[in-house]
């Protein structure tokens, strides 16, 4: 087969994904530029991306924010001096986690994410970069260890609504992948919770072949 014959059957076959990929790019672009800000519970928890110093004042003024939960490490950078910095000035505590969109926390740290937004002073804010990915986990987190909602309530925190696109090879199927692992666990471990639970499944193997990384 004759090279241009090949070079137009490629660009036919890539058609569908790049109609799919222009509107994808253009919906979390405008997420990005207007904070990626939403309500998980009012009055209780509110998420985001990492917000420009005078949006982030904004939201503490209007919805009187009482703790912030950063979730992108990136401590020590210019931007999480001055988040911090913010924080100290108007007396709002400040919870860092460093996760990592493409790779599965443990359940220690889930769980430890979990006590810190059933514990803290709400309301809330939880955020990442984007506030799409790690902190749909988080949120997914929340409505499940402090709401009771199920699984599938909750996995609508990790929802394109918000920017999180698991799909055409992103890693970032991992955060669905956790959700799922700390809703069997903490509905296991939890005295408060009646519900028989089937054993866990053991999902590494698909994860492993889909390139998500587990963390031990």
């Amino acid at each position: 087969m004759e090279m241009p014959k090949l070079r137009l059957i490629a660009a036919i076959l890539l058609l569908p994904i790049i109609a799919i990929a222009a509107p994808v790019g253009g919906y979390a672009g405008y997420l990005q530029i207007v904070g990626n800000i939403h309500t998980v519970e009012d009055g209780k928890l509110y998420r985001s991306g990492t917000l420009s110093p005078a949006r982030l004042k904004a939201l503490v003024e209007k919805d009187g924010i009482k703790t912030i939960v950063n979730l992108r490490g990136d401590i020590g950078s210019d931007w999480h001096k001055a988040e911090k910095s913010f924080a100290e000035a108007h007396d709002i505590a400040f919870v860092d986690y460093d996760l990592n969109a493409g790779r599965i926390p443990s359940m220690e740290t889930m769980r430890e994410i979990a006590e810190t937004l059933r514990n803290a002073k709400s309301p809330i804010l939880i955020h990442c970069k984007s506030g799409s990915d790690r902190t749909g986990l988080a949120a997914g987190i929340y409505e499940i260890a402090v709401d009771g909602e199920t699984l599938q309530q909750a996995e609508d925190q990790l929802s394109f609504f918000y920017g999180h696109f698991p799909w055409l090879g992103s890693n970032t199927y991992a955060m669905d992948w956790a959700l799922a692992i700390f809703a069997d666990n903490w509905t296991v471990r939890d005295p408060n919770h009646e519900a028989p639970v089937p054993p866990a499944s053991a999902p590494d193997r698909v994860m492993l072949s889909a390139g998500v990384q587990t963390r031990p």
